[in-house]
């Protein structure tokens, strides 16, 4: 019995509509082009702005990551107390072993925080590590701390990227390749903008983080000795932009409001309060008492008999968790606990559970970071209350790598 031919479908219409006629006729073509036109018309654009948000949550990402990373690593180099000269700086007079043969280390007994020592400590991420030239007279204004650039002549490069304590890419064929920035992370340690003009970093107090959009907008965060000293968004401009406008009237803003209040407002509740209510200026001295209440704990110190590390040798090769327990002060509650301001040695907490009187905080041991290896290894603790209260304490532990 023979098989019936298989026709398609768009065959069996030109068969039924047409008979045995080939083809389709200009006006059948010209409808099938205006439909595809249509549809690309309404797809490109929606993909090109998919993209862009992409591009833009993925930059603010990034730079969130940096955060994070520049939180453990002060907070390490921070209980280590062994800032050169007594000046907190992002310098690692103890760095990861690779670093230590490196010729900044071998001169100064330290290496800074730019993006090789960050590959060794993040090995996951792509670090950029990128420099600004120097100029004579830089003349951009910059009052409120803000990064700028001060003239054209003055730009970033890039010097080099990093991953995995690795140099992937250098040389004078990327210093200007603003390609490679996009979904990485740029380190700036060599300078810092503040007061209006570009500063050398002699001290290594600052530190910058750079992410890039492909549509030339810029994101950055400026931390000064483990605090945030500024951050936004500016216009790349090939490498020489900066935040905001120099048209704007940066001055002319921030002088009225102050003009204003100054000169007439605060004329008529002097001369009113002044002769009528006596009694008024005695009134103020009421709300002295809310100050009263914060002052109650700046710090609680968690005794090391209270702190319960499990598991009780912490192997660094593992990507476990472990937890860290210890008794509640009186008063508080497991969900008193700020829990994104919990950490360990370098790692931000996961999760808070509480098992009677005692609050449990996990952590992931890969997030640790310039942790020893050794049988007695102290390992630090900390975090705050959502009343503002601080906990921070310590305890001993058996570390290993089974690695070595």
């Amino acid at each position: 019995m023979k098989s019936k031919p298989h026709i398609t479908l768009i065959e069996c219409l030109r068969l039924r509509r047409f008979g045995d006629r080939d083809g389709f006729n200009m006006l059948e073509l010209a409808i099938v082009i205006i439909i595809i036109a249509i549809l690309v018309g309404i797809a490109v654009p929606v993909l090109l702005c998919t993209r862009k948000k992409a591009d833009k949550v993925t930059a603010e990402y990034n730079l969130e990551i940096a955060g994070d990373c520049h939180n453990r690593i002060w907070v390490c180099l921070a209980d280590n107390k062994a800032f050169p000269d007594g000046i907190e700086a992002y310098k690692d007079c103890d760095p990861p072993d690779p670093l230590k043969d490196t010729g900044a280390y071998e001169s100064n007994g330290w290496v800074p925080v730019d993006a090789q020592y960050l590959s060794n400590l993040e090995t996951k991420i792509n670090w950029v590590d990128l420099s600004v030239t120097e100029v004579s007279e830089p003349v951009a204004y910059a009052g409120d701390g803000n990064l700028k650039l001060a003239t054209e002549e003055h730009g970033f490069r890039i010097l080099g990227v990093w991953k995995g304590g690795q140099q992937l890419m250098g040389g004078e064929e990327i210093l200007e390749d603003w390609s490679i920035i996009p979904g990485k992370i740029g380190a700036v340690e060599d300078q810092y903008y503040w007061d209006g003009r570009w500063q050398d970093n002699t001290d290594n107090a600052y530190v910058t983080f750079i992410t890039l959009e492909r549509n030339g907008t810029a994101h950055y965060m400026t931390f000064k000795q483990g605090s945030v000293a500024g951050s936004g968004t500016f216009d790349w401009d090939d490498g020489a932009g900066y935040p905001g406008n120099e048209d704007d009237p940066v001055d002319d803003p921030v002088d009225d409001p102050v003009d204003d209040p100054v000169d007439d407002p605060v004329d008529d509740p002097v001369d009113d309060p002044v002769d009528d209510p006596v009694d008024d200026p005695v009134d103020p001295v009421d709300p002295v008492d809310p100050v009263e209440d914060p002052i109650i704990v700046t710090d609680i110190e968690i005794s090391a008999d209270d702190i319960d590390i499990r598991p009780v040798t912490l192997n660094l090769s593992s990507n476990g968790t472990f937890n860290v327990s210890f008794a509640l002060p009186e008063g508080y509650t497991a969900s008193d606990i700020d829990m994104d301001s919990a950490w360990c040695s370098g790692a931000y907490c996961i999760d808070v559970k509480q098992a009677g009187n005692k609050v449990i905080l996990k952590f992931e041991r890969q997030d640790l970071l310039n942790v020893q290896v050794g049988d007695e290894v102290e390992i630090f603790i900390g975090g705050s209350f959502y009343d503002g209260n601080k906990f921070s304490g310590s305890d001993t532990i058996r570390v290993i790598d089974e690695g070595n």
